[in-house]
């Protein structure tokens, strides 16, 4: 059986361990037997209600075809009966070339060390219910494989977002902001240069909203070239980046030679070995571990790949690395002093027209929900609800009288608990289908926040909790069905 994230592998062994258990306690205390013994009271009391002669031979045949269904469901469906080695339950994403096949207590990730004491080496199972789920699994595996592979600028910058950088690089940034940015900004805005010097540069890389950060190209051409940073910057040696001041005053005999030197805005941000932009990228990179189990490139190179899955124009690792510096230094968690207030666009201006739904228009138009967390969240909530159907299967076929249309209930339910999984997999890729058609500038540009990613964070609740109750209201017809035909 393939399952399809590390998680789950875990939670369908448990689930299977806490079934095992439940139902030893059951057969115990004698609970298994309770519906034969319902049964055999209904089946005895049943034609006495009824005139003798063919309503009497009804009742019981009707009593009969009900044990026979009750001994299928019951040893077939529900008693455990097939022992599972749990290496036999695997995971291996579709979507990573090379990957190891990863097992219970093998998946790289942090589960294997918090739920090594939880672990079993086998479980029992069901037949049917082992088929049932084997079947799920392959409808489920075989659709994520037709699926086109997620390379999803959002994935990407989440990973961008969710990066921790050290407080020194932290500090630089501040001090960019500081002694560069603002000050270009406002000499920009001040002196308003002749557009001829600029407006190529501009409309290249993304029209005016590129003079809304840091790493602004506008910016570069104008002015950071002519300017130096006012105090040392860590990385850069004094010998390389002099300061003529500070050698007129140690010369007069004011102070000594300092050890980091004095970069011109250009250098700070663009040279190839101490840059801010370089250390922003490498840290970004150097962020998510080597994972053999699921091997994934750098966010920069794969930022590139996605530029030329789009065919967006200059796709190359300098625009990468401004896609991948600009989201992080414009996210208000990480680096708050660096958030610009910027015009929201035509959205926000149809949303201040809506001030009879003040509260949607802050949810939906101006406040973003964050999709990477959903995305995380969501598996984890889908594998604890497999694990809790697993657990309760028994106790619910008891209480059910091992009636069909409550095991087909349950296994559908299991079947679309299973299926989400390819669910979310299709969501994904008819969004990067929307997403990819739209300019990329707009997912260079932060600041801006289309109403498209709050609706698709949506559809992932919503799709999965419709289509579970479907799915088990439609098992529970299907097996209602299948026992009115045993009547004849």
């Amino acid at each position: 059986m393939m399952v399809q994230t590390p998680i789950e592998l875990y939670t369908v062994v448990l689930g299977f361990k806490y079934y095992d258990l439940m139902w030893e306690m059951f057969k115990v205390f004698g609970l298994v037997y309770l519906p034969f013994v319902g049964l055999m009271i209904t089946g005895l009391t049943k034609p006495f209600e009824v005139p003798i002669g063919n309503g009497a031979d009804l009742a019981m045949r009707r009593t009969v075809i009900d044990f026979f269904l009750m001994c299928i469901v019951c040893f077939l469906g529900v008693a455990p009966a097939y022992p599972l080695d749990i290496t036999e339950i695997n995971y291996q994403p579709v979507c990573a070339a090379g990957a190891l096949k990863a097992t219970p207590g093998n998946t790289g990730t942090t589960y294997d060390g918090q739920f090594q004491s939880m672990m079993v080496d086998s479980v029992k199972v069901p037949i049917l219910l082992g088929i049932f789920l084997s079947v799920s699994s392959g409808v489920t595996n075989a659709t994520i494989q037709a699926a086109p592979c997620p390379n999803s600028i959002q994935a990407l910058m989440s990973s961008v977002v969710n990066t921790s950088f050290p407080t020194p690089l932290k500090n630089q940034v501040k001090a960019f902001n500081a002694q560069c940015y603002l000050p270009a900004k406002a000499m920009f805005d001040q002196r308003s240069p002749d557009p001829s010097t600029y407006t190529d540069t501009m409309n290249q890389y993304g029209g005016t909203s590129d003079l809304n950060w840091i790493g602004s190209h506008t910016l570069q051409l104008l002015y950071y070239g002519n300017m130096s940073a006012k105090s040392p910057v860590p990385n850069f040696p004094y010998n390389l980046y002099p300061s003529q001041t500070v050698n007129y005053n140690v010369s007069q005999g004011y102070g000594d030679i300092p050890q980091y030197g004095f970069p011109t805005c250009s250098q700070w941000w663009n040279d190839p070995h101490y840059g801010l932009q370089q250390q922003i990228v490498t840290t970004v990179d150097k962020n998510i571990p080597f994972n053999p189990y699921f091997p994934v490139g750098p966010v920069s190179e794969r930022v590139v790949q996605w530029l030329n899955q789009i065919n967006a124009p200059m796709a190359n690792t300098a625009t990468a690395y401004d896609v991948v510096s600009r989201t992080a230094v414009s996210d208000p968690h990480t680096f708050p002093d660096m958030h610009l207030d910027v015009d929201g666009g035509i959205l926000t201006g149809v949303a201040n027209v809506l001030v009879t739904v003040g509260q949607l228009k802050d949810n939906l138009f101006k406040e973003p929900m964050d999709k990477a967390k959903a995305e995380d969240i969501l598996p984890i909530v889908q594998a604890m609800t497999l694990f809790i159907v697993l657990m309760l299967f028994p106790i619910v076929m008891v209480a059910g009288s091992y009636r069909l249309s409550v095991f087909m209930m349950l296994s559908m339910l299991l079947f679309g608990l299973v299926f989400t999984s390819a669910l979310w997999q299709v969501l994904t890729g008819l969004r990067e289908v929307i997403d990819n058609s739209i300019s990329y500038w707009n997912f260079q540009n932060p600041e801006s926040k289309p109403v498209l990613n709050n609706f698709f964070t949506i559809l992932y609740f919503l799709c999965p909790m419709i289509f579970n109750a479907l799915i088990g209201g439609a098992g529970f017809t299907l097996g209602s069905s299948l026992s009115n035909l045993s009547y004849g």
